[in-house]
């Protein structure tokens, strides 16, 4: 049975998370994973504030994932790229992720579900 992979972005939470909520129905595995994404197109470099929460935050959601048996994979680099090894890496056969509503959030997100549809996933 191939893992599911959930895409934690803004959303570093466990309860209320409808994409962890899918992948956790379907009783497969689940690999969460976070990509520090500072190279992609459109995407701003974070300040030291966002650095701080977003530290604190991943830290807490590790603790929550431990806490029931995962371990978050942490990655940095361009989404797109990151995606495709960890799904490599794994053998997972579909990834999960919350909607983003700004316009190159949008596009990127749609340029990456049309090349794992593509893959077949």
């Amino acid at each position: 049975m191939s893992p599911l992979i959930v895409w934690f972005r803004n959303d570093l939470r466990l309860r209320d998370n409808p994409a962890l909520a899918h992948a956790a129905a379907s009783g497969r595995p689940v690999v969460p994973l976070f990509v520090l994404d500072e190279e992609s197109d459109g995407v701003r470099a974070l300040g030291g504030a966002a650095k701080w929460w977003l530290h604190r935050s991943l830290t807490a959601l590790q603790a929550s994932l431990g806490e029931r048996g995962a371990e978050l994979v942490l990655r940095r680099g361009p989404a797109h790229d990151i995606l495709l090894h960890v799904i490599e890496e794994t053998g997972a056969g579909a990834v999960f992720w919350n909607r983003l509503y700004g316009p190159h959030e949008i596009a990127r997100d749609s340029a990456i579900k049309a090349d794992l549809v593509a893959r077949g996933l």
